[in-house]
Order: structure tokens, then sequence, then C-alpha cells
């Protein structure tokens, strides 16, 4: 029996160079193409209904076994990827949260994504930060400006210090309330004051998720309003969880057996027996291995992120895949 999957993780798939928000991280449409005809000739594209059968009954999945998943249902899931596996054959996981789509709003994170794509400059976000710290100090009791430069200004393999530390500060650091009035001020200044227009122009619609459900994609949960799952309270999670729900039964998906990917990859134990509780089946979260469906738990399994790895071509896509599997 074969006991390995490998699970592909995207976001963005879109030619920014063609939007009016160059700055934003996505996978180009023709690397897309090109990482798809790779996984068909080394690849068997399995379906989420597939993955479910091998945790739980003992299917015997292909050897090279793959599962596309998609987090956070933007238009361009529709606009660029749909079309291409739906002409394949391929089934993709899409997992969505259901706040945005449901009710106009915009994520926390595109917004904070958007914020820094329409910034003069990094320098310019760092000090318009270092003022909302003076403004809200005493009514919410932060720490000095410096204090959090200096335990969490570390660059990464994407961005730069700076870079790093606007996006942590305004997406976890900051308490809740702080960082959400900071993050709606820049996004009103600076993106937008239409939030309802610009959400219908960065999520899917009902009517084109019915679409694609209809032709055999796969449409999961990602939390209702994509809350950093792990981080609050029980009764918080079951709220979300359940409201997810409700969207996903509304449009048709199942909400037996059903699959999850953590908004942030942030989930604790108390989440997991949440989830169970009310069918779910899978949890995915980010990993740099492939999957064991013996060892590993069924909801931690891991996904691979190809912006981790961003090949522009078949030989660096051939690299990248001999670094996952062998180290």
């Amino acid at each position: 029996m074969n006991n390995h999957l490998t699970v592909v993780m995207y976001h963005y798939v879109k030619d920014v160079c063609d939007t009016e928000f160059t700055k934003i991280n996505a996978l180009g449409v023709k690397q897309f193409k090109t990482q798809i005809e790779y996984f068909e000739k080394h690849y068997k594209f399995v379906t989420v209904q597939d993955c479910i059968q091998a945790f739980y009954s003992n299917l015997r999945l292909a050897d090279n076994s793959l599962l596309l998943t998609f987090d956070d249902g933007y238009i361009d899931m529709y606009d660029n990827v749909y079309p291409i596996l739906k002409n394949k054959g391929i089934q993709g996981a899409f997992f969505i949260p259901g706040k945005p789509i449901k009710e106009g709003t915009v994520l926390n994170v595109n917004k904070i994504q958007h914020i820094l794509a329409t910034s003069h400059s990094d320098q310019d976000l760092l000090n318009k930060l270092k003022k909302y710290l003076e403004i809200y100090k005493n009514e919410f009791n932060l720490l000095p400006y410096s204090y959090y430069q200096n335990k969490y200004a570390k660059a990464d393999y994407f961005d730069t210090a700076n870079v790093v530390f606007i996006k942590k500060m305004l997406s976890y650091v900051l308490p809740l309330e702080c960082r959400m009035l900071i993050v709606d001020d820049l996004f009103r200044a600076q993106v937008t004051t239409n939030e309802t227009s610009f959400s219908k122009s960065l999520y899917l619609d009902i009517n084109k998720i019915k679409e694609m459900q209809e032709n055999g994609m796969y449409i999961g949960c990602h939390g209702y309003e994509h809350h950093w799952l792990g981080e609050i309270s029980n009764k918080e999670q079951v709220v979300d969880i359940e409201k997810s729900l409700d969207f996903l039964d509304s449009i048709g998906s199942p909400i037996n057996d059903w699959a999850i990917t953590y908004p942030y990859e942030s989930y604790n134990e108390n989440l997991i027996e949440i989830v169970k509780e009310r069918g779910c089946k899978l949890g995915f979260i980010e990993e740099e291995r492939i999957a064991n469906i013996e060892a590993d738990d069924p909801f931690c399994i891991p996904r691979l992120d190809t912006n981790e790895f961003p090949p522009k071509s078949k030989k660096e896509i051939s690299v990248w895949t001999e670094k996952i599997i062998h180290g």
C-alpha cells in the first residue's frame, strides 16, 4: 500500500503585473500551468474524498498521489485556476472563509497585504505605525515601539525585516481591537473607502462557487471570519466553525465527512475536538514534507506551499520536488 500523499497549497494565482497591486505575492498563471503540466507527468491527482477513504477506510492510493488545495476564496481561482482544472478533469480543493462571501467584508490578512502594496515605502508605513502606537498606548496598555521592533523585525524567506515587523504587528502582536482600528484606518486611507465593492472584486461569489462545485471542485472549511482559531476562546471557536458550516451547507457543500484548512495554520487540540464532533475528517496544515497516511494525524496533514520554492521552469520544479522528497 502506498503510504504517502503530496498536498500542495496555493493562495493567489494571478499576474499581479496586470493589476494596480503589483507588490502582492502571487504565483503567475504561466507558472501555475507549468506546475500542472509537471504534476501531470509525475503524479496521480486525487480528490478530498479519496484522501478521506485512504485515512479511514484503507483505500490504496496510487504511487505519487497529489492533492491540490487553494485557500481564501479569491476570484482568481475562478478566472485562472478552475478552467484549467475543469478542462483536465482534476479536482481542486478550495477552502473558503464564509464572511467575505456572505457579508461583503475584506479579510484582515488581505487588508494588510493591500496596505503594504499601496504604501509609498516601508519606512513611511513604519512611521505611521509608530504614531498609532503612541495614540493607542494608554488605551491598550501598549509597550514601547522599540520593544516590538527589536523582538519582531526579523527578515524571513519572503520579506525584509521591516515588512515582517509590519505584518506581525498588524496580524497578531497588537491586541485585536487595537490592530483592527489601525488596519481599518490604513485600509480606508490607502486602498478604498468602499470595502463592499473591493470585496466583490477580490473574492468569489456564491454563483461561481456553486458552478465550481457542480463541476467537480471540492469546497471546504477555512473558518468563517479567518480567525487565528488556535488563539481564540472555546466559545469563539464553536461559533466560528458553526457559522462556517452553515455557509457550506447553504451552498450545497458537504457538512458530513468534510475537511478544513486552518487560517494562519493556527489550531489547537480543543479546536480539533470541536471539528471532529461536527463531522470533520481531515485538517491540513503547512509543513515542508509529504504526508504519511499511516503515521500522520488526519487533522494535521502537511501541505507544501509552492511559494516557498517558487519554480519558474520545469527544471526548477524538478529540483524543488527532489528537495522536498529527499531533503
